[in-house]
C-alpha cells in the first residue's frame, strides 16, 4: 500500500519542524457578483460620505465621495481587503480598467495592511497617484500618505491614454519591493519601480480609492479587473520543506512497511 500523506495529517508534524504553510493564493475575476471573500473598508461610512461598490462588466468599480469634512476626517476613500488571509513575502497583479480623469486621486493597491479602520491604517501602496500621474510604490501610516519608499519607487510623469486598460505586478520579499505598470491594450511597458523598506512585516492585500485633494464635490473612482495575490517563499523555505517532506515519506514508508 502506498503512504497516504494528507496535508491535515502533515501541519502538525510540519510545524513542529519549523515550516509554516503557506497562506493561500487567491485570485478574483469579479463574477461572483457579490464581496464575501472581502472585508470592505469604509471609513467614512458613519458620517455620511460612503465608498460604494459596483459589480460591472470585468471588474468592480469603487467610488469614494469627498469627505463632508476633509480637514478633520480625511478626503474620501474606500477599499476592499482580502479576508482571512495576511501575507508576508508575496506577490501581487491587478488590473486598473478606468480611473477618473478628472479627480486627483490614488488608485491602486495596499499589501501588509494593518489596522483596517479610520485614522490607523497602515499598508505599502502600490498604484497610481492619478494627481501626479506618477506610478509609485509608497508607505501609508495612519491613514498618513508618507510618500515613496525611495526615490527609485517612483515614475517620472506617465502619458496615459483614457480607455486603455493597466497592468500591475508587484513583488515583495524580505523588504525588496519592485513593481511594473503595463498598458495592456498596447502591450507596452510603462514604468518599472523600486525600493526597500521593510517596516511591516505581514498584512492584508487589498484594492482602494482615495482622494489625493481637499475640494468639495469630489469623487474618487476607479474600476479594477482581475487580482491575483501568490504568497512568495523564500529560497531557504523551499530547501526546508523538501527535506521535512522526504524524511515524512520515509517514515510512513517505514511505519506501514
Amino acid at each position: 500500500m502506498k503512504p497516504n500523506l494528507r496535508i491535515a495529517a502533515l501541519a502538525p508534524m510540519l510545524f513542529a519542524m519549523g515550516i509554516t504553510p503557506a497562506v493561500a493564493d487567491f485570485s478574483d475575476d469579479f463574477s461572483s457578483g457579490n464581496l464575501n471573500a472581502y472585508l470592505v473598508y469604509n471609513p467614512l461610512q458613519a458620517f455620511g460620505t460612503p465608498a460604494t461598490y459596483t459589480f460591472v462588466a470585468g471588474g468592480i468599480q469603487l467610488q469614494a465621495p469627498q469627505s463632508a469634512l476633509p480637514s478633520a476626517l480625511g478626503p474620501g476613500r474606500g477599499g476592499l481587503f482580502i479576508a482571512g488571509q495576511s501575507y508576508s513575502n508575496v506577490s501581487v497583479s491587478y488590473d486598473i480598467l478606468s480611473a477618473s480623469s478628472t479627480t486627483p486621486e490614488y488608485a491602486g493597491a495596499f499589501v501588509q495592511a494593518n489596522e483596517l479602520s479610520i485614522g490607523k491604517l497602515s499598508a505599502f501602496t502600490v498604484g497610481i497617484d492619478y494627481s501626479a500621474n506618477a506610478f509609485l510604490i509608497s508607505k501609508v501610516v495612519g491613514e498618513q500618505a508618507l510618500g515613496p519608499i525611495a526615490s527609485t519607487a517612483s515614475s517620472a510623469p506617465l502619458a496615459l491614454i483614457p480607455g486603455n486598460v493597466l497592468h500591475v505586478d508587484y513583488t515583495y520579499v524580505n523588504g525588496e519591493q519592485s513593481a511594473t505598470l503595463t498598458d495592456k491594450t498596447q502591450g507596452k511597458v510603462l514604468a518599472t519601480v523600486y525600493g526597500t523598506d521593510s517596516s511591516f512585516v505581514a498584512g492584508s492585500v487589498g484594492l482602494g480609492v482615495a482622494i489625493q485633494s481637499g475640494t468639495a464635490g469630489l469623487v474618487g473612482s476607479a474600476t479594477f479587473g482581475q487580482l491575483s495575490v501568490t504568497a512568495v517563499p523564500e529560497p531557504s523555505t523551499w530547501a526546508l520543506t523538501g527535506v521535512g517532506l522526504v524524511g515524512l515519506y520515509w517514515m510512513a514508508r517505514r511505519k506501514q512497511g
